[in-house]
């Protein structure tokens, strides 16, 4: 199956492409999609496919690599270190110890933000 190119139009996000109220409110509930839309639709289920199969590969291929490293730090081909184990850090809120701990902390420094997303049937 041929590849659909999609354009990907630079738009910035703005309060009239923003989700609100108001805008749903008035909005119509369906359109009729055009053929260069549905070719888009196609692209877009085409596209999310391959980039789990690529995620999948990825797991997969890291998995291989970790074996074969065991416990070294390094692989090598012919003498040339071609792979490492680096470490990283990610830090994160444990959210529900914050609001049990700290109620009032928790409630004012909360933030909550809307947004739209695709989601393709």
């Amino acid at each position: 199956m041929p590849k659909a190119k999609v354009e990907k139009p630079a738009v910035k996000a703005t309060k009239a492409t923003k989700a609100t109220k108001s805008v749903k409110a008035t909005a119509p509930k369906s359109v009729e999609l055009s053929l260069e839309a549905l070719s888009a639709l196609m692209a877009l289920k085409d596209a999310k496919k391959r980039e789990a199969d690529a995620k999948a590969d990825k797991e997969q291929a890291e998995l291989i690599l970790k074996e074969a490293l065991g416990t070294a730090v390094e692989g090598t081909s012919n003498g040339i270190v071609v792979i490492k184990v680096v470490n990283g850090k990610n830090t994160h809120f444990d959210r529900a110890m914050m609001e049990q701990l700290f109620p009032e902390a928790y409630k004012a420094t909360l933030r909550e933000t809307l947004y739209t997303y695709l989601k393709s049937l």
